[in-house]
């Protein structure tokens, strides 16, 4: 069958990656819990599919296999730093939902940030680690403040293919409630900002149906629209459904993470010549500063030297459009 060679297939590329980096099986799932028990990892490697839902076991092995793909094809030092701040709150707000009982009505995270803070990244390191357990949807343009396209792009990210998919709201939404019914999942919605009334009184409904915990990534004007009175009928998102809400922001000691992940070869806290490089890019002021502000400049840094630093911000910072 199809489904036990893409299964074994998977399999077979995760255990290589262990391969690779001389993991024994307990680490390879400690690292990627999606994994499940040592045995069941074993088991679909080896062939073994007896007594095991087959759906499931996909879906954890791809998400371990696209986490795998984006470490594998990153430059040394571009990988996704886990101990950075906007990855270890969103991954401790996640996780914490995920433990919450499912008669809690407090059951929505709202994680606030401006573009390019990491809350994208964060989100994708977790369903890389946690599989099935989560999944991931982004609210673009697109979706905007129409249900019916809301629901459709949900389903998409619950496993369902668009000829499967029916047309009417009622209809994807009854679907929805009983996916989401049938296992408890953490649905992550990307770019949430995007949602408008509606839309977000479609989340609020799935949340009052289902058991299972929805996590809003999103700019700070969401939160604003959220307290308005036009948005009343959305607020409960904001009040008694909230389960936390969080706010990332770049901090002096991210920077520092962010630049010796990346570049080991140059930074290093140990190197004096380092910390005046640290300082200068902790420092520096511009609209919306981000990590993908850090690694352009990092990317571009050709020397330690404290003028060609200054240089290289400055050309960088110029051409995004900011100051220092």
């Amino acid at each position: 069958m199809k489904t036990h060679e893409d299964i074994k297939a998977l399999a077979e590329r995760i255990q290589q990656y262990a391969d690779g980096r001389r993991w024994a099986l307990a680490k390879l799932v400690r690292e990627f819990p999606s994994l499940g028990s040592e045995r069941a990892f074993r088991d679909m490697r080896d062939g073994r599919f007896e007594d095991y839902n087959l759906e499931t076991q996909e879906a954890n092995l791809r998400a371990a296999v696209a986490l795998i793909e984006v470490l594998s094809e990153s430059a040394p030092g571009e990988g996704i730093c886990e101990t950075l701040g906007p990855v270890a709150m969103l991954t401790e707000a996640v996780k914490s939902l995920v433990k919450t009982h499912e008669a809690s009505p407090a059951r929505v995270v709202v994680c606030l940030g401006e573009s390019g803070i990491g809350k994208t990244t964060a989100a994708r390191t977790l369903v890389g680690k946690f599989g099935a357990t989560i999944c991931m949807m982004e609210a673009n343009v697109c979706v905007g403040d129409t249900p019916n396209a809301f629901l459709g792009a949900l389903l998409v990210a619950l496993g369902r293919s668009n000829d499967d998919i029916p047309g009417g709201k009622a209809a994807r939404l009854g679907m929805a409630v009983a996916m989401l019914n049938a296992k408890r999942r953490c649905v992550i919605i990307d770019e949430a900002h995007h949602l408008g009334r509606d839309a977000l009184n479609t989340v609020k409904a799935l949340v009052n149906l289902t058991p299972g915990g929805f996590v809003l990534l999103c700019i700070p004007t969401l939160w604003k629209r959220l307290e308005s009175a036009a948005f009343m009928e959305a607020r409960q998102l904001t009040t008694n459904r909230l389960h936390a809400m969080i706010e990332l922001e770049l901090g002096g000691a991210d920077v520092a993470q962010y630049l010796i992940f990346m570049r080991p070869d140059l930074f290093d806290e140990a190197k004096k010549s380092a910390q005046p490089a640290m300082k200068i890019l902790a420092a520096a002021k511009r609209p919306g500063g981000n990590f993908a502000f850090v690694r352009d400049v990092v990317r571009a840094l050709e020397s330690l030297e404290s003028v060609a630093f200054e240089k290289t911000l400055a050309e960088i910072t110029r051409k995004r459009g900011g100051g220092k």
